[in-house]
């Protein structure tokens, strides 16, 4: 589970890295070579590798773009608690800087 007191921020991040599709695969914006994958854009060169299951969290970058979001929600979970929002740095600095809050929703 996310931190419930962060969600509103986790959501603005998600959605701004690939606007909520599971299937994106991009370049890194910030770093070279790293390829970003799904909706959580957990990079190759720490969480996943191509091919075959490693990194981090010992899987494989093409499972993450599936529809199935479990396996990279756990991923995203890990990175999230090692290093924070800023693990996403781009979409952090985006969605800091907007109005958030999710107290309308039911």
């Amino acid at each position: 589970n996310f931190p419930t007191s962060d969600l509103d921020l986790a959501v603005c991040i998600f959605m701004d890295g690939n606007n909520g599709l599971t299937s994106i695969k991009k370049e890194d914006d910030l770093e070279d070579n790293v390829q970003r994958y799904g909706l959580f854009q957990l990079g190759d060169d720490e969480w996943c590798s191509t091919g075959s299951k490693g990194g981090k969290c010992n899987a494989n970058c093409q499972d993450f773009l599936k529809e199935d979001i479990t396996e990279a929600a756990t991923c995203a979970l890990q990175a999230l608690t090692e290093n924070g929002f800023p693990e996403w740095p781009g979409e952090y600095d985006r969605c800091q800087s907007k109005p958030l809050t999710f107290d309308d929703c039911n």
